[in-house]
This record gives structure tokens, C-alpha cells and sequence, in this order.
């Protein structure tokens, strides 16, 4: 039966570099394909608060579908966070798009307007390393008082704030700066963007970093 829910598409950044990596890599040493199916295999096995949702992967894609319902999106969007968070600590920058709309899955088989909707986020608005909630979503929740902590404003876009909440230590400022790097000092223009949005997007969250950006608030 098709029922409203949310649902997040989300899109690896870089992923055909990194198949390419592991299929060129010594056999057994896979390393994009073990953090990722571990990683799937955790955040599938995690508990929230009254939510139950629905994590699939395939190639590139990753979808990310709960029953709606205005009283757990909060969970909702703190999964999205944590799970983009993991990720990206794992080396492994995504975007994508949450919405919601009539959403069926079971026993393999997907049919969803939801999806298309969020794809169609994904693919035309994301264009950096973030989430953005649609309008029409963000609007019906702020209407009825739905607690919105873990989104925040890139300029006139909704994003989900990965960060919100998260103590970040030395080792992990390492890694994600390392990876920062690499996307900054990229040749290819569209990679190296990436790599200063994140950059931005750091330096508005960690407090000690005395440059702030206004394209970044609450």
C-alpha cells in the first residue's frame, strides 16, 4: 500500500574512483567496499526513538525511507546527520535530498514519488557535500512545531546539519581536514568546490576557527 513517508536520496561523491581503487587494490584489501558495507550494516542495526526506517544501498545510491510522521523526524534527521557524518570521517563525502510523498517498499520492490522528488533534489540543488530538505517538507514541519535542531540555513537552502551535536577530536579533525584537502586541491573545478563548501561549512562549526561564513546560520 503506498503511505506517506520521508525519504532521503542520497548520492556518494567521487564513488567510481573509488571502485576503481578497490578493483586495482590488492584482493582481500578492499577499502571503500568494507567501510561502506559496515557502515551499512550499523546504522542499519541502530534504534531511534519511535522510528522505524528503512536503509537500502545500491552503487552509488543510498535510500533512507521512515513512515511519516511529524512526531519522528527529529530522529529521522539525526540519523541522516550521524550517518553523513560516518561517512564522511570514513572518507566518503555524499549529498542528497529529503522530501516526502507516497512511498511503497517490500520484498525488494520500490515504487515511490518521493524518491523522484528527492532525486530531483539530489540532482539539480545539492551540487555540494549537503542534504537539503525540500521546501514543502520543512514548511509543513515548522507549521505544526516539529523540534528542526539538526537543520540548518545554506543561504536560502534547508540542509541537515551533520555536525550539530557532534564533539569532533583531534584525530577526527585530521581526517576530515585531510579530506577537505584533497577535494580543495582537486584540478577539476567541480571537485574542488566540494572541497570549499565543506571547508566553509567547518569553519562556521568548530569554535575555534575565528573565520565565520553568513551563508551558514540556524
Amino acid at each position: 500500500m503506498l503511505d506517506y513517508h520521508f525519504v532521503a536520496f542520497l548520492d556518494i561523491l567521487g564513488y567510481s574512483n573509488m571502485v576503481k581503487s578497490d578493483l586495482e587494490g590488492p584482493a582481500g584489501e578492499e577499502k571503500y567496499f568494507h567501510k561502506l558495507i559496515q557502515l551499512h550494516k550499523e546504522t542499519n542495526g541502530l534504534k531511534y526513538d519511535n522510528l522505524e526506517f528503512t536503509l537500502i544501498q545500491f552503487s552509488d545510491s543510498i535510500i533512507i525511507s521512515a513512515p511519516y510522521n511529524p512526531d519522528t523526524f527529529h530522529s529521522f534527521s539525526k540519523l541522516i546527520a550521524e550517518y553523513q557524518y560516518k561517512l564522511l570521517l570514513n572518507g566518503i563525502p555524499i549529498r542528497g535530498g529529503i522530501t516526502y510523498g507516497k512511498h511503497y517498499y517490500k520484498d525488494d520492490f520500490l515504487f515511490s514519488s518521493a524518491l523522484i522528488d528527492a532525486y530531483s533534489i539530489e540532482s539539480k540543488l545539492a551540487r555540494y557535500p549537503r542534504i537539503i530538505l525540500s521546501d514543502d517538507l520543512y514548511e509543513l514541519l515548522n507549521s505544526n512545531g516539529v523540534n528542526l535542531e539538526y537543520i540548518a540555513y545554506d543561504n536560502n537552502y534547508k540542509i541537515i546539519d551533520f555536525l550539530h551535536n557532534t564533539k569532533i577530536d583531534e584525530a577526527e579533525k585530521i581526517i576530515i581536514n585531510d579530506l577537505v584537502s584533497k577535494l580543495e586541491n582537486n584540478k577539476s573545478e567541480t571537485v574542488s568546490e566540494k572541497g570549499l563548501w565543506l571547508k566553509e561549512y567547518l569553519n562556521y562549526k568548530l569554535p575555534d576557527n575565528k573565520l565565520k561564513y553568513v551563508r551558514f546560520k540556524k
